[in-house]
């Protein structure tokens, strides 16, 4: 008799999980779509960020180039005032 009721435990308890696997799958299957969109939206951010990397690393470069423009002109300008100081 105890055999019987542990055994008609377990088959409650498959039942059971059988029902929740059932309720989860389909939460997935209702999710499916946002977590698509959640990609795709992703995906775009990904390209713009590497875009926009691109670009600023670009940018840094023109900088520095006109950074040591500036700098080169600056050293000029100082080695000129002064020898005028002399």
């Amino acid at each position: 008799m105890t055999h019987c009721v542990g055994y008609e435990a377990g088959l409650e308890k498959l039942a059971s999980t059988a029902s929740s696997v059932q309720g989860m799958q389909k939460e997935l299957e209702d999710l499916k779509p946002n977590l698509i969109k959640a990609q795709e939206d992703t995906d775009r951010l990904v390209l713009r960020i590497e875009k926009d990397s691109a670009e600023a690393e670009e940018t840094r470069k023109i900088v520095a180039r006109e950074e040591a423009q500036v700098n080169q002109a600056a050293m000029a300008s100082k080695k000129i005032r002064d020898e005028c100081e002399r």
